[in-house]
């Protein structure tokens, strides 16, 4: 739980702390610069370049590779080891059995990354790092030119494709086949280990969220700022708040509903593979698809002038995200809970309410939730298509960055890990509280 804390504060975020420490006028940057007594000789420290915009995301995205290799030792069968345990293996334990076996999960973590990166708009624009994300919004806002925005997004999905084609060929084969499905395995470890094990999470967790975190609340003292900036921003937050839930609500069902297609055989499953495309294609083309959709005379405008728009923007972004979740909730549930009701010849309408909804539950809870966490820091498509008088947390704050740090941006990235703590620890108490209802049922 504690690894999963930088991957859930927006990776903006994290930027604007950094800036707030290592820019040109940051407070490492000049208590350096005066220590040594050469005028910027630290100025930037490399910050606004690839190397920062590297940082920025590895810290904020190194809980994905966490996450999926900790599942698989979760999942790995310890028999595959006992042999060479007995023959006092040592180091190549791991080099020779383990980490074999583990690499198709860290693979699928590390892709997952890949793709995450390939796409982010937000930091690299802070940064002053110019990839295809910003060439994207650039061309479209100061040169209007659609033709030269679609084409900068071209090799995202090829190369996001391209991804997920050697995942699905030759990494998921692999992972299937080196563990098995089952219950946890235990593991004993010695006390010095698991408690150098300790030491290591937290020291993560403190340098990759803790410290900017505490860096930001340090700028934006006193406290007088939050309300000032609370008054200032209490409609984003608000517009922020039920936006993300609507979009998570809508993504949510229309998984659900489509893995429960996809189950009975339906549609094949090569068919998740779309959506994934628009996540791939960016969000600033996402944006611009949907003005050019929407932005019409007529009854167009009814989505375009609304914020249902900007629900339409994370819906279509996130869809990939939900489907995964969703997919995961009702693949795990045994055939054998379903044949009852074939052989009773159940419609499959009473399948859907009686049956899998109620066992998958908790699970789309749990995927609600993620999904909410997602929605409140989308930044790169709804920048483009917010109506008017109706902005978004994430999009004011990167509005008011780009005239330079200041104590009410440091409040308002404050606010926003406020807002999406607060979302995961009300998403994870209720997954809880369902999962347990549903474990006592059983």
């Amino acid at each position: 739980w504690l690894l999963a804390i930088p991957f859930i504060i927006p990776s903006y975020v994290f930027a604007v702390a950094w800036i707030d420490l290592l820019g040109r006028n940051g407070f490492l940057t000049n208590l350096l610069t005066e220590h040594i007594g050469m005028p910027n000789a630290f100025e930037g420290l490399a910050l606004y370049s690839p190397a920062g915009v590297i940082l920025v995301l590895s810290l904020s995205f190194f809980p994905i590779v966490a996450l999926t290799t900790g599942l698989a030792v979760r999942r790995l069968d310890p028999r595959l080891e006992e042999a060479s345990r007995l023959a006092d293996a040592g180091k190549r334990t791991l080099l020779c059995i383990t980490l074999p076996l583990l690499m198709p999960a860290i693979l699928t973590g590390g892709l997952l990354v890949f793709a995450l990166s390939l796409v982010e708009f937000a930091v690299p624009s802070l940064l002053q790092v110019h990839v295809y994300t910003v060439e994207v919004y650039s061309r479209f806002c100061a040169f209007y030119s659609l033709a030269g925005a679609t084409a900068q997004a071209t090799p995202l999905l090829v190369i996001g494709l391209g991804v997920l084609a050697v995942w699905a060929g030759w990494v998921r084969p692999r992972d299937q086949r080196l563990v098995r499905q089952g219950e946890e395995n235990a593991r004993e470890s010695g006390r010095l280990s698991r408690l150098g094990a300790l030491v290591w999470c937290v020291s993560l967790v403190v340098f990759s969220a803790i410290m900017p975190v505490a860096v930001l609340f340090r700028r934006s003292l006193p406290l007088s700022t939050y309300l000032q900036t609370f008054k200032t921003v209490r409609e984003e937050i608000w517009t922020t708040a039920w936006v993300s839930a609507a979009s998570a609500g809508v993504l949510v069902l229309l998984a659900f509903g489509l893995v429960f297609v996809q189950r009975k055989g339906l549609l094949k499953r090569g068919m998740a593979i779309l959506s994934l495309a628009p996540f791939l294609i960016s969000g600033p083309v996402l944006g611009i698809g949907l003005i050019l959709l929407w932005n019409h005379a007529g009854p167009a405008s009814l989505i375009y002038d609304t914020p249902a728009v900007m629900i339409l923007a994370c819906s279509a972004r996130f869809f990939f995200f939900a489907f995964a979740a969703a997919g995961l909730a009702i693949h795990a549930l045994p055939k054998r809970v379903e044949e009852p009701a074939r052989v009773a010849g159940m419609h499959w309408a009473r399948q859907l309410k009686g049956l899998f909804l109620p066992l998958a539950w908790p699970s789309l809870v749990g995927a609600w939730g993620f999904v909410f966490l997602l929605c409140v820091g989308e930044i790169d498509a709804t920048i483009l298509v917010c109506p008017p008088g109706r902005t978004t947390l994430p999009v004011r704050l990167f509005t008011l960055m780009h005239y330079g740090p200041s104590p009410m941006v440091a409040a308002l990235a404050v606010i926003t890990v406020l807002l999406v703590s607060g979302g995961a620890l009300v998403a994870g108490i209720a997954y809880n509280r369902m999962k347990r209802t549903m474990d006592a049922f059983h």
